[in-house]
């Protein structure tokens, strides 16, 4: 008889090829995204406001394009500001969520219970044990997570300032494969040597495959913007980086959410509800990402419902679908966190009352 665990991981390995094949077969190198081509372009007279404005090495002008939607920002410069201020509190939120693990991590900080050096969990306040996979993953991914930082601050400040940002971005292209590429080991060696005193559910390996693969095809395609002969599409590394980096926003969001709810609720509370942490943290970050992909869609893209788009909303619906299933036989998260604060106010109050 089949092992279920071994069925489970067989079928997202095949939903994840499927998934790859699909990005490459319908996107066609990116080719749905671009202006469509059924009539020309109208372009209006270069203004020297224009040239002023051009920071990534493209001449910003006006288009007007036939699209499917109407909501999409005109300029390509209004469209770059309007990304770099949806990746303000995304960059906050990873601040928040691995300060303090880069910090002990830089310092090599030797917890009593590791043979080492361990890693600091923000969303639990504990530290894991050195783990050579996890260790890999989270070197990469705060590499990659800061360079964009960094970059955003370049963009968004402007001016010669802006152009620094390539510099930043090869370092950062190295973190970010990188940091994919740990996930994928990390996926791997939690499948065959699951790691022992941790939180996470099985289901959470099959989620952080697909995480690794959506960042590497996003990097892949941001990548190939970059290299097209004889001209470098920056529309399309623009968004395509951008869905990268969103993508690897559930990683901060999964341990920023339930350190949020721990210093509400106590870490009692947390405790007694810890089991559900994981499966709630994951649909909170998948919520978040679609949240996000959905403004940037509809505000720079020609097509809102593209491949990207559709795939997913799949994913969002997927990963619902098991917090849902989860959700019936354990409850959630966030109720559990809820009623167990709710209960201890009402202690308290009896408490004073009664004294």
């Amino acid at each position: 008889m089949i092992d279920r665990q071994v069925l489970r991981h067989f079928i997202v390995f095949t939903v994840s090829v499927i998934f790859c094949y699909l990005v490459l077969e319908m996107t066609k190198f990116n080719k749905e995204v671009t202006f469509s081509k059924r009539k020309p372009t109208v372009i209006r007279p270069l203004l020297v406001d224009d040239a002023r404005n051009d920071d990534d090495g493209i001449v910003e002008h006006q288009m007007k394009v036939e699209a499917s939607n109407p909501d999409m920002l005109p300029k390509h410069r209004e469209r770059k500001l309007y990304l770099l201020k949806l990746s303000y509190i995304p960059v906050a939120i990873c601040v928040i969520a691995f300060a303090r693990s880069a910090f002990y991590r830089l310092i090599r900080y030797h917890p009593d219970n590791c043979r080492r050096f361990g890693w600091y969990t923000s969303s639990s306040g504990e530290f894991t044990c050195d783990h050579k996979p996890l260790d890999f993953h989270a070197k990469f991914a705060l590499l990659w997570l800061t360079i964009f930082a960094i970059q955003v601050g370049l963009l968004t400040v402007g001016g010669k300032i802006a152009s620094y940002h390539k510099y930043f971005g090869r370092l950062g292209m190295i973190g970010a494969f990188g940091n994919a590429g740990g996930m994928f080991w990390l996926a791997i060696y939690d499948l065959l040597y699951p790691m022992k005193d941790t939180d996470r559910p099985s289901d959470f390996t099959p989620f952080m495959f697909l995480v690794a693969v959506k960042l590497t095809l996003c990097l892949f395609f941001s990548l190939h913007a970059l290299l097209q002969k004889p001209q470098r599409d920056i529309e399309q590394h623009m968004i395509w980086m951008f869905r990268g980096f969103i993508t690897s926003f559930t990683t901060p969001v999964i341990r920023f959410y339930p350190m949020v709810l721990r210093k509400i609720a106590g870490k009692e509370c947390f405790d007694m509800h810890r089991d559900k942490m994981v499966m709630g943290a994951m649909f909170v970050s998948e919520l978040c990402s679609v949240v996000i992909y959905y403004m940037a869609q509809k505000k720079t893209q020609t097509k809102f419902w593209d491949t990207f788009m559709k795939l997913q909303v799949l994913t969002f619906a997927f990963v619902t679908l098991k917090e849902l299933v989860f959700a019936a036989k354990h409850g959630t998260f966030i109720s559990g966190m809820a009623q167990c604060t709710l209960d201890r106010l009402c202690d308290s109050y009896s408490m004073y009352t009664s004294a």
